[in-house]
C-alpha cells in the first residue's frame, strides 16, 4: 500500500484546521483535527509524527481558544485510556495518550482554567 497519498492528506487536513483557526471557525477546525486523530497509520512513522508533533499541536492551540477541544481531547483521551486498560491498545494509541496527557497538564491550558 503507498502510504504517501496519506501523508498529503493529514498535511492537507492539517492546512484547512489551522485556516479554520485563523479564521475563527473553530467547530469545523475541530472536526479536521478529529480527522487527523482517527484517521493514523501506525506502521507509517513519518504519519504517526506527523499526527502527533502537528496535529496534536494545533488542538492544544485550538483548546486554549475553544473549550469544546479541550473537552473533546479529555474525551478521546479517556477512550484511549480505557482501550489501554483492556490491553485493546497498540503503541501508538499509547503514544497519543502520553502526548494528550502532556498536552492537558501543559501551562497553556492549565493557566486558562
Amino acid at each position: 500500500m503507498d502510504q504517501e497519498p496519506h501523508l498529503g492528506n493529514l498535511r492537507n487536513t492539517f492546512q484547512r484546521a489551522c485556516e479554520l483557526i485563523a479564521h475563527g471557525n473553530y467547530e469545523a477546525a475541530l472536526r479536521e483535527l478529529l480527522w487527523i486523530n482517527d484517521n493514523p497509520i501506525p506502521d507509517f512513522l513519518p504519519s504517526e509524527m506527523f499526527r502527533r508533533a502537528c496535529g496534536f499541536q494545533a488542538w492544544e492551540q485550538l483548546a486554549y481558544l475553544y473549550p469544546p477541544a479541550k473537552k473533546k481531547m479529555e474525551e478521546v483521551l479517556a477512550k484511549n485510556i480505557e482501550a489501554a486498560k483492556n490491553g485493546t491498545a497498540g503503541t501508538s494509541i499509547q503514544a497519543d495518550i502520553r502526548r494528550m496527557q502532556g498536552i492537558l497538564a501543559s501551562e497553556l491550558l492549565t493557566s486558562s482554567e
